[in-house]
């Protein structure tokens, strides 16, 4: 795939989509005839990856979405017409007068991510997991869903065994990513953790080296220790790693990723950089999304744990509230909009999810990785990330599998993951992971600078309602005396950039 090449439609694969530039179709029923407007065959990724795809005839659609739901498509539809994306943006440029979900977007903002298909919009809906939508003028919108891969606890193994079996699968998984076929230039975007270091250490058992590997400077609130762990372990396996930096006022890049993931994630303006130098030098990437859930036993508590075995769904809710990266943005809405952003609305569609993964041996595992990962980690490589061809390893259905049989107790120390990767590099188990809780030391002009690029980016919302601009206004000019109160500033430039869509109706 040329570096940098434009939006084309290939073979009947997407390739080479640059950022802004998403596939759809818009099918019209007028006077007995069906207009049709976009892409009328698509294919997104192809194996051993996810893939998903829609296809028209005619008289005829068909939509399937990848087996976990990961490679993001949506719909929209009434008794006339339909629209398939596989982002929200283009239903949004062709709906009329696009309605606010105040119940989805409760949930939202008070725990990071939307649950199940919806979004921040009625009538706009993600396609479940291993799904086939059809519409026709005769038959209408019709959807078949099939059973999401689940796997029965594992009973009866011992740790030393299951490490022995994580430590061969993945192995697999990765020596298939490689095999047989042209990848091109191979890039692995490096962190501090154990995902991306599991990769990097298996291909290099395969015998393959990266022509490189990436790490982002991250934003202000976060210290950089991705970066001196990266190059620790590119420097232990001889490898290239590049370092891409974040521009000196980035703020615009906050709200550039809010609208570019279609107003569902608020987490990743840090790749925004890192994205445009892959797409540049990379034609392949391996991404580590789900590593941490399905072994590293991520957001699994023991309390959380007893919590779903008791049913205790305020506690959960409790939790899951307190977490949110959104907060403070209660403080800047009008009250009638306030108000119906309730919590008691969030708890109540909280309440539904959280009854779907009950029946799962660990409830808590199941419930962030089809909610958290699949909604917004996912974004990163299936939408931010489109622009190349991205391997995902862990979501291998043998491995993901095997990962999720895994009893509670194997991953409730949170070291399974560690151990694993101590077990089979033993020559670079040397290398330490990030401190997450190591300071980020500022520099004194720095909350200046961001409260001063925060207020610059104020006039450009016009069309924004809802906003209580007086408390919005204060925020930012006691932001330039203090940092901290810009992490409260996440949660507003989400409000500012959704508020702004035109033509929406709060309700």
């Amino acid at each position: 795939m040329a570096s940098g090449a434009k939006s084309t439609i290939q073979g009947e694969r997407m390739v080479g989509r640059g950022a802004g530039k998403f596939a759809y179709l818009i099918l019209r029923c007028l006077n007995g005839q069906i207009i049709e407007n976009g892409h009328p065959k698509c294919e997104f990724g192809r194996r051993p990856e996810l893939t998903a795809s829609w296809k028209w005839d005619g008289t005829h659609l068909e939509v399937r979405s990848d087996e976990f739901g990961f490679r993001p498509l949506f719909y929209w539809g009434n008794a006339n017409s339909i629209i398939v994306s596989e982002s929200v943006n283009p239903i949004l440029q062709t709906i009329e007068d696009p309605t606010l979900d105040l119940v989805a977007l409760s949930v939202f903002l008070r725990i990071g991510c939307f649950l199940g298909e919806d979004t921040p919009f009625l009538g706009i809906r993600q396609l479940e997991p291993n799904s086939i939508l059809t519409w026709s003028s005769v038959d209408g919108l019709r959807i078949r869903t099939g059973p999401r891969p689940s796997a029965n606890v594992l009973r009866g193994t011992t740790r030393t065994c299951a490490v022995r079996t994580y430590t061969e699968l993945f192995q697999k998984s990765i020596e298939q990513t490689i095999a047989g076929r042209d990848i091109g230039r191979l890039v692995v975007p490096l962190s501090g953790g154990r995902d991306s270091r599991h990769i990097a250490f298996a291909l290099d058992s395969a015998g393959t080296t990266p022509s490189a590997y990436v790490s982002a400077v991250h934003l202000p609130w976060k210290n950089d220790e991705d970066v001196r762990i990266a190059k620790l372990v590119a420097e232990a396996l001889g490898g290239r790693h590049i370092v891409v930096p974040q521009p000196r006022f980035f703020l615009a890049n906050c709200v550039n990723s809010i609208r570019e993931t279609g107003f569902l994630g608020h987490e990743h303006a840090w790749q925004l950089p890192v994205r445009d130098w892959i797409i540049g030098n990379a034609d392949t990437i391996i991404d580590g999304i789900a590593g941490d859930m399905m072994s590293g036993g991520l957001y699994q508590t023991q309390q959380l744990h007893q919590d779903f075995k008791t049913r205790n769904f305020k506690a959960i809710a409790d939790q899951l509230f307190a977490h949110s990266t959104l907060a403070g943005w209660e403080g800047i809405v009008a009250p009638e909009l306030n108000e119906a952003l309730s919590p008691d609305v969030a708890y109540t569609r909280l309440l539904q999810e959280l009854e779907l993964h009950l029946t799962h041996h660990n409830p808590a595992r199941s419930f962030y990785f089809w909610n958290r990962t699949r909604r917004q980690i996912a974004l990163a490589p299936f939408c931010v990330l489109r622009g190349v061809r991205v391997a995902t390893p862990y979501l291998d259905l043998e491995l993901w599998s095997f990962l999720d049989s895994l009893p509670f107790d194997i991953v409730a120390d949170h070291t399974f993951h560690d151990e694993t990767i101590c077990r089979a590099y033993p020559a670079l188990a040397h290398i330490p992971y990030e401190n997450k809780h190591a300071p980020r030391p500022f520099g004194r002009t720095e909350p200046l600078g961001i409260g001063v690029d925060f207020l610059r980016l104020l006039p450009s919302f016009t069309r924004a309602k809802g906003i209580n601009w007086l408390r919005m206004i204060r925020r930012g000019v006691g932001s330039l005396r203090d940092h901290r109160l810009w992490w409260n500033q996440s949660g507003a430039l989400y409000l500012l950039a959704l508020l702004d869509v035109p033509n929406l109706k709060l309700r």
